[in-house]
């Protein structure tokens, strides 16, 4: 299950919970010392292995003169 980061407009301090699709436990929206709490978006880890995508890249030419 994605662990998601939830923190307090007014304190800051951070929740973090497991949720998943179908679950259905709801979160307290406000935190102990009556702030809201938003979602905190964390970056993606993307790997990307190969040489990579650039603009000097030629495409190959299959042959074909359409």
């Amino acid at each position: 299950m994605p662990l998601y980061t939830f923190r307090c407009r007014k304190c800051g301090k951070e929740v973090g919970a497991e949720l998943g699709i179908n679950d259905t436990k709801v979160l307290p929206f406000v935190c102990s010392c009556g702030g809201e709490l938003h979602r905190v978006y964390q970056p993606l880890n993307v790997i990307y292995r190969t040489g990579g995508f650039y603009t000097t890249d030629k495409r190959l030419d299959d042959g074909d003169d359409d």
